[in-house]
């Protein structure tokens, strides 16, 4: 049977750093509880699953000021939205796009796991956040509450451009539980105050820049999974703070475009097959085209392992 695939949103909050081996910023990991039902002991960016009553409808048209941002085209609507839609057809009218909603999830779970309001300019202090985590796993109305607080007569409606689109992945379709993850990078120029896991879902927090993470999941001290670890690789190539806009810009043409990799099972190897790459069932690039991850090692799935490792294989 099928797994269902359910929308998520993951946020990469990168950190102006004073000092860092290469790269002046650092990326916040969470490490999953070896309990998790999803990616469990692994370390990745904050984020869950999308709820379209905390982050869809229920007010939030009068806080957000309207973007211009085109619709997604047919067949790349999520069937989830197509469902949420179809069930309720005033939603058009009553909540807000798909994309927006995207980003409302990974700026609320983010703030639920870790205690960072990714927001450009902090207006709270740390007792104000602590406040207002405390409150927010039983009162779906705190992040708007939250937002409300930071606007003013010069800035009546709130935006979220901060948030920047840099891919969508689709799991694969060997993997038990399926997710359509839209992922998104801040920035944020100050260090946040007060970081914390949950101590639920989440046990530990890390700091690292892309080159760290890389090196610790080299050896063995990280688990990463192949989406991660390519955009830890992604990022490792622009060390300097002040060009992460300008990648997430590059980025952004195909950020909501989904990225379904197929899975090839090869002796002790495993390969992850990119979109364009010329073996991909899908969307086949041209005969020497090569997007892929190679996996070595085997693991729960063929992704964790303490003896696996990956090599990019981009031409």
């Amino acid at each position: 049977m099928t797994a269902v695939v359910r929308l998520s949103a993951s946020l990469l909050v990168a950190a102006r750093a004073t000092t860092a081996p290469r790269s002046n910023y650092r990326i916040l990991f969470l490490q999953r509880s070896h309990k998790s039902s999803a990616f469990a002991k692994a370390h990745v960016f904050p984020g869950g699953v999308w709820d379209p009553t905390l982050d869809s409808c229920g007010g939030w048209k009068s806080l957000l000021a309207h973007t211009a941002e085109p619709p997604l085209p047919a067949d790349q609507v999520p069937e989830q939205w197509q469902q949420f839609q179809t069930t309720d057809p005033s939603s058009s009218e009553s909540c807000v796009d798909l994309v927006t909603s995207m980003k409302l999830t990974a700026l609320r779970e983010t703030f639920e796991e870790s205690g960072i309001f990714a927001w450009p300019e902090q207006p709270y202090t740390a007792q104000q956040l602590h406040n207002f985590r405390h409150r927010i796993h039983g009162d779906g109305a705190v992040l708007q509450e939250m937002i409300r607080g930071t606007l003013s007569a010069t800035q009546p409606k709130a935006t979220l451009g901060h948030l920047h689109p840099i891919v969508r992945y689709v799991t694969p379709t060997d993997q038990i539980k399926r997710f359509d993850s839209f992922f998104y990078l801040t920035c944020l120029d100050s260090w946040p105050e007060d970081v914390q896991e949950d101590g639920t879902e989440t046990t530990r927090v890390h700091w690292l820049a892309p080159e760290e993470a890389l090196e610790a999941f080299n050896k063995r001290n990280v688990y990463l999974w192949p989406p991660q670890w390519y955009l830890m690789h992604v990022l490792s190539q622009h060390p300097e703070f002040d060009s992460l806009p300008e990648l997430a810009h590059k980025m952004a043409g195909k950020a909501t475009v989904p990225q379904l990799t197929d899975v090839i099972h090869k002796d002790d190897e495993m390969l992850i097959v990119f979109p364009g790459d010329a073996e991909h069932s899908h969307m086949p690039g041209e005969r020497t085209q090569r997007k892929r991850i190679i996996a070595r090692g085997t693991g729960h799935k063929g992704f964790l392992s303490d003896r696996l490792s990956f090599e990019l294989i981009e031409k």
